[in-house]
């Protein structure tokens, strides 16, 4: 969220690896450990959530210096629907904060939600997507 934003800092940083680039980022990661927290995820996957197949193509474009690196960071509506699994504090201030900066309706989530059929079948999602929809619309 700090790199869209939206949260001026943070505890951690995740970053979902496309499964072809994973080794790769993996033997970087080894040889030059940052001095804060990171979670690697990858496969379409942040913690036990599957993102929608299409979740590359929504992400949005960090610039850097770089030259071989792209760093990319969720869609804000993707980062509200993964955070509806836990929904832990920090989760829901980071679901009010994406809804409101980012002008996500309750139509645009909708929709996107019917886009992750993990999502769809899932009674427990289903009830805390629910929650969020009825709190901050």
């Amino acid at each position: 969220m700090t790199l869209i934003k939206a949260k001026a800092s943070t505890l951690d940083v995740d970053f979902t690896i496309p499964d072809e680039y994973y080794d790769e980022f993996d033997r970087v990661y080894n040889l030059n450990k940052p001095g804060f927290r990171v979670d690697i995820f990858y496969g379409g996957m942040v913690f036990t959530t599957n993102l929608p197949e299409d979740y590359l193509e929504k992400t949005l474009e960090i610039k850097t210096n770089f030259k071989n690196i792209k760093i990319r960071a969720l869609n804000p509506m993707d980062i509200v629907l993964t955070k509806v699994y836990r929904m832990n504090l920090r989760d829901v201030e980071d679901i009010k904060t994406c809804i409101k900066k980012f002008k996500l309706t309750k139509k645009i989530l909708k929709s996107r939600a019917k886009q992750n059929l993990q999502w769809q079948k899932d009674s427990e999602w289903q009830e805390s997507f629910s929650k969020v929809i009825k709190e901050f619309y």
